[in-house]
């Protein structure tokens, strides 16, 4: 039965998963439509706007430097109820124009102190004259690797936005809560064995400390980091569970093998 625990535990998360999507499939709680994922842009170096690039055949700009602005522009003609913008950057600060007016920008909190963005998730709301203005989006980061990359842009009703988010993230928060649960049943079990037995059992403490990381991971990458977390905080910790999640994994896998532990006395 204790063999059997981990088993009906994977087969409860995936069936609620399943049951999740044809519930989503039936009733679902958005209309699709009403999200426009913005793919339609002009794209150009703010230094040379004479130069334009179709987003249809280019994804990003490789000759645009750290902290040059990348431009993101387009007409826009859809109508929406509430007309938000989603906007998500990965380590980028983003300043959002309606024609000449200013809706959006986080370089203010990269001038207060912030200086990565990190990962960040923001909602703009469009005034009310909103079709047939031009959106302009500048978009710049102060590290190579995330230069020179487009935004990822969303149009729709406020309501549908919000949605659509917390339905992507569902997954993942099954996985921390999963991860979760199994770490502390891990640990409780630990508990009891070390307070009985005087026994620490090495293996399956890293193996709590492997799915309790790797649940946050999942929790801080999700799309759903970016509205709860701060953007330093929220990097930060995805770029260490990233590192540490792994090593838990090998450590567990390392004290599982009987010959390396005869060998390096663990």
């Amino acid at each position: 039965m204790k063999n059997a625990i981990p088993f009906l535990t994977i087969s409860a998360f995936s069936l609620g998963i399943i049951l999740f999507y044809i519930s989503a499939l039936i009733n679902p709680v958005i209309s699709l439509p009403s999200i426009e994922k913005q793919e339609d842009w002009l794209y150009y170096s703010a230094a040379e706007p004479e130069t334009t690039f179709d987003s249809n055949y280019v994804n990003f700009l490789p000759n645009i430097p750290t902290n040059e602005n990348l431009v993101m522009e387009r007409k826009i003609t859809n109508e929406h109820y509430y007309p938000t913008l989603l906007l998500v950057g990965d380590h980028q600060k983003m300043t959002v124009y309606l024609n000449d007016k200013l809706l959006y920008t986080n370089k203010k909190e990269v001038a207060d102190g912030l200086v990565n963005p990190g990962k960040t998730l923001s909602f703009v709301t469009l005034p009310e004259n909103y079709q047939g203005q031009t959106l302009r989006i500048y978009v710049s980061s102060p590290f190579k690797n995330y230069s020179g990359y487009p935004a990822e842009v969303f149009l729709g009703s406020s309501n549908a936005l919000v949605s659509y988010v917390f339905r992507h993230s569902i997954p993942n928060i099954f996985m921390l809560l999963l991860t979760g649960f199994i770490s502390l049943l891990n640990l409780i079990y630990v508990g009891i064995k070390l307070v009985k037995k005087r026994k620490l059992l090495v293996s399956k403490l890293l193996f709590s400390a492997f799915a309790l990381s790797a649940g946050l991971e999942a929790g801080f990458g999700d799309i759903l980091g970016g509205l709860l977390f701060n953007p330093t905080i929220n990097s930060v910790m995805l770029n260490v569970l990233s590192i540490i999640t792994p090593m838990f994994l090998i450590g567990f896998y390392l004290s599982k093998m009987e010959v390396l532990q005869q060998k390096y006395k663990i």
